[in-house]
């Protein structure tokens, strides 16, 4: 109220960390800045600087790391865990399909029928 605090400048900080060095999903990073009660119209003006392609490629390259953990996994149960981890990071859930379809490919079963 009285200047001490610029809610723009936490915003947009806030946005930028959260997104770069912990990965997360607009929906993750809204929350935060519910959390420190910033308002709405200044939380839209902070995730305008966000971009749909870098939430995606954002999204890819944490799949893609965390896909190698997942390796000794069938292929459901991969799916199922990387978008699980890809949700709690705040990722929406069309983001989090065509994150894990790049990061997964479908691999066969390794059974062959002759």
């Amino acid at each position: 109220g009285v200047g001490l605090i610029d809610d723009g400048a936490l915003a947009e900080t806030i946005v930028r960390t959260q997104f770069e060095r912990k990965g997360l999903g607009r929906a993750a990073i809204v929350n935060e800045l519910r959390r420190k009660h910033i308002d709405q119209s200044t939380i839209d003006a902070a995730l305008e600087h966000l971009g749909d392609d870098d939430e995606m490629r954002r999204a890819v390259q944490l799949a893609e790391r965390r896909a190698g953990q997942l390796m000794g996994l069938d292929h459901n149960t991969a799916v199922r865990r990387l978008s699980g981890y890809l949700q709690r990071k705040g990722y929406a859930s069309d983001t989090v399909r065509q994150a894990v379809r790049e990061a997964l490919p479908k691999r066969s079963s390794g059974v062959s029928f002759s």
